[in-house]
């Protein structure tokens, strides 16, 4: 039998080489454009494992300029609405509440109780200034306009229900460094447990004691690293968490009656 020639071997040998290569160079390429589209690059890919009730300290800096970001995309918002779960953790039980937000600028807002011990109560701060609505349960057929500190007005961890509109919880973070509070944050999106999406980690805390050298943490945020809003918060107390609320089913530039936020 008649041999092929070395030298056509290996121009066979060459092209199928240079064959494989293209194939892996394709391959490869699909799979950036792949990674690219959901979202999942190097930067926002990457696990953060968070001490509950310690301070960031591993990869972190100053929050301020994360916190004006939250405060840029709140103000940017038209008339949204979402849902939110709040948690507290009491000494002898396990407080849950769960209900929806409205809000349209300038600056209206409604919050609906939908479970919990506050079920059926109903606060609406109205063009006037004042919160209109009323308690749960029974208490739900007696109406009557409070101020927005008012103790009637607050959600079960004890927070105004009509200062949780994503604009006045971002204002609420830079009083507290006004105040005299510090902060830190993560330097690029991490992955936590805590999220389904790349969050920036945000700690709000003091010090202990004056040159102690301990962080007492008081706060610690998740914001979405695209939107810059709040998806999950956490609020400590003497180094233990005290209470957390979540938002999900956010939608934003839609109708919202002017019904909703009448007396």
């Amino acid at each position: 039998m008649e041999q092929e020639p070395s030298t056509q071997k290996l121009f066979k040998l060459f092209i199928l080489n240079c064959f494989l290569c293209l194939c892996y160079i394709a391959g490869a390429a699909y799979s950036a454009e792949a990674n690219y589209q959901s979202g999942d690059n190097l930067t926002t890919s990457k696990s953060y494992t968070l001490e509950p009730g310690v301070v960031l300290s591993n990869k972190s800096q100053d929050g301020a300029s994360l916190i004006n970001k939250m405060l840029n995309a709140a103000s940017d918002l038209d008339n949204y609405t979402a849902d939110y779960k709040m948690t507290v953790h009491k000494e002898q039980q396990l407080l849950t509440e769960t209900g929806s937000i409205y809000f349209r600028k300038p600056r209206l807002f409604r919050v609906e109780v939908k479970t919990g011990p506050k079920k059926g109560a109903l606060a609406i701060l109205c063009s006037d200034g004042k919160v209109h609505g009323h308690l749960g349960g029974v208490m739900k057929y007696f109406t009557a306009a409070l101020s927005p500190d008012s103790s009637l007005v607050k959600a079960i961890n004890g927070f105004p229900m009509c200062g949780t509109d994503f604009y006045s919880l971002a204002d609420y973070l830079k009083n507290m460094l006004n105040k005299g509070a510090l902060s830190a944050c993560t330097i690029e999106p991490v992955i936590t447990s805590s999220a389904s999406m790349p969050v920036y980690v945000l700690d709000m805390y003091v010090w202990a004691a004056k040159n102690s050298g301990k962080k007492l943490l008081l706060k610690r945020i998740f914001v979405d690293s695209k939107s810059y809003l709040p998806v999950y918060w956490q609020d400590y107390i003497d180094e233990k968490l005290w209470s957390e609320s979540s938002w999900n089913h956010f939608q934003n530039n839609i109708s919202l009656s002017t019904y909703l936020f009448s007396p």
